[in-house]
């Protein structure tokens, strides 16, 4: 039986999957690769079609600001038969820049906190662990302070953090958001499985904001390090050089710091 009249039959679930096609400009052999990805997960599924949806800009709907600029996909009559014939090239995404929007985006280097012009705007939780029946695995969590006014918060965090519309002034679509995130977030996983993790980490290196910066490492054994960040290592770990040097002559002590929590000390 074909889509139409399956459609057409009152009695008959149909199960679709809605996709849309990467982004205008996206090279072709990025263009294949997302078609070859997704052709592969949605292998197994018992589906009856894919649906690709054709993004317009469609500003007569209202009258507000865009807070993002409208950014067109690839013809999405050009992307669906790729889903049946994909060929497999992995993406390249560019590293990350730190200027966006005119605000400055920086993370901090234990991974559990994003910075706007030096205020916190979201915070990273990650926790590994071995079920009992599976693989070592990983669970990340992240909040984001998207719309919210900084007047709003208890009064001892009101100089420290800080919300996406207070920096920009634009309210935000959340849902919007949040696909682009899951959507950027899905090439650096591409990326990560197919070329390692050296790009991301320069990415990571570019915008740390505790490179260069005097820091109190808490040690999962409960013991602390001070020293001086010095930098991203290609698998993540942040380097950090003892201080103040040790007075007998010894070369200082080097940490490559995967798991710790990091303060930034003043000095």
């Amino acid at each position: 039986m074909d889509l139409k009249s399956k459609l057409l039959d009152p009695a008959r679930q149909v199960r679709l999957y809605g996709t849309t096609p990467p982004r205008a400009g996206t090279p072709p052999e990025q263009v294949a690769a997302a078609a070859a990805k997704l052709a592969a997960r949605l292998a197994g599924l018992p589906l009856d079609a894919v649906v690709v949806y054709d993004i317009q800009d469609e500003t007569g709907r209202t009258e507000s600001p865009r807070p993002f600029p409208f950014t067109g996909t690839v013809d999405p009559r050009d992307y669906a038969p790729l889903l049946g014939r994909p060929a497999y090239a992995p993406p390249t995404p560019e590293p990350a820049t730190v200027e966006r929007d005119g605000a400055n985006w920086r993370v901090h280097a234990s991974g559990t906190a994003l910075f706007v012009n030096e205020r916190k705007v979201g915070g990273i939780l990650c926790e590994s662990g071995t079920g009992a029946r599976s693989e070592p695995f990983q669970v990340i969590g992240m909040g984001l302070n998207v719309n919210g006014d900084r007047s709003e918060f208890p009064e001892n965090l009101r100089e420290t953090a800080t919300t996406i519309y207070q920096e920009t002034g634009c309210h935000i679509e959340r849902h919007r958001l949040l696909t682009q995130f899951l959507q950027e977030l899905e090439v650096c996983l591409v990326e990560c499985e197919s070329r390692g993790s050296e790009r991301i980490a320069l990415a990571y290196r570019q915008r740390c904001s505790t490179i260069g910066k005097h820091v109190k490492a808490m040690l999962t054994d409960g013991k602390e390090f001070v020293g001086l960040a010095e930098t991203i290592e290609p698998d993540g770990a942040l380097r950090v050089i003892q201080r103040p040097l040790p007075t007998d002559g010894r070369p200082p002590e080097i940490q490559r710091l995967r798991v710790a929590d990091i303060i930034h000390l003043r000095t």
